[in-house]
């Protein structure tokens, strides 16, 4: 039997233990709510369609109610169709419901250390307190507005001279100002960080999209060479991009803040709080990235 077989025989095996399992764990649980019939094995993965997703399960909602089961090869899935339903679960219910899913993609690139990932717990509780205080609106008004205006007035400028060019002109601005919110006002005169932060958040939500391996977290353990591993070579990627984004602007403002000429900052700012709050240069590097990152995408 060669290889390739092997595995598949192997898969198939799996696959139907999984099944079997799940199918005999659900018997003595409650009761799913209502969804679309399944395949054998596969579940409703033949029915999720890889784009306008949104509008699968709106046709789902109206046909089976705010709530809609859906089984993915063995892992269940619940699709909040209304506000009503997500405000009574994730904001009523928050101490139940407000935690992610573990994800093997997310795990494999190191965004699983970003604020929006996170577990809920005390490293989650520190990342949220120094959002807090860096964005409390005492310290906008003293540090980041006069910022925020000298970047509108740059735009103005770049408006004026290039208006064929103003969705170029408006995504720069939007990400410089970010930029010097986080970090301050600095450049290595190699490195774009408004597009290294772009593509950092761009590798995350296609690792967020979807992946075989988030389904089945034992192809983790599978040699690179075997067919369907591809995920291992975007994971070291994405997660190369990620340490880049999150270390190189944080390593300048440190030596800044260390020679006393670091402008006003994020980053300046946690530094200089980070032995009285506990906290330490991953929580701080990571809640940057994520910052920089989101609000340059906004």
């Amino acid at each position: 039997m060669s290889t390739a077989t092997s595995i598949g025989v192997i898969t198939l095996v799996f696959l139907l233990a999984m099944r079997w399992y799940r199918s005999v764990r659900s018997r003595s649980s409650i009761p799913y709510p209502p969804g679309p019939p399944g395949d054998f094995i596969l579940g409703n993965l033949r029915q999720m369609s890889s784009s306008y997703q949104w509008l699968t399960f709106a046709d789902w909602g109206r046909k089976y109610g705010p709530l809609t089961y859906l089984n993915i090869v063995g892992q269940p899935f619940l699709v909040i169709n209304t506000q009503k339903a997500a405000v009574d679960l994730l904001e009523k219910k928050a101490s139940i419901y407000s935690d992610r899913p573990r994800l093997m993609m997310v795990e494999l690139t190191g965004v699983d250390g970003g604020t929006a990932f996170v577990p809920m717990g005390p490293t989650h509780r520190k990342h949220r307190k120094l959002l807090t205080q860096a964005l409390h609106p005492r310290v906008v008004e003293r540090d980041y507005v006069p910022l925020q205006e000298r970047s509108v007035r740059k735009l103005a400028q770049f408006l004026l001279d290039t208006p064929d060019k103003f969705v170029d002109h408006i995504h720069r601005a939007a990400g410089e100002t970010v930029q010097v919110i986080t970090y301050g006002e600095f450049s290595d005169g190699h490195v774009d960080f408004v597009d290294l932060g772009r593509e950092n958040m761009k590798n995350i939500g296609q690792i967020i999209s979807g992946y075989l391996v988030d389904l089945l977290p034992w192809l983790v353990y599978l040699p690179g060479w075997v067919l369907g591993t591809e995920f291992k070579q975007e994971a070291k990627h994405t997660e190369a991009v990620l340490r880049k984004a999150q270390w190189l602007p944080y390593n300048m403002v440190k030596s800044k803040v260390a020679t006393g000429i670091a402008p006003p900052s994020f980053v300046r700012s946690a530094l200089e709080a980070s032995t009285s709050d506990n906290l330490d240069e991953d929580i701080i590097s990571l809640a940057a990235a994520t910052l920089f990152g989101a609000g340059s995408e906004t």
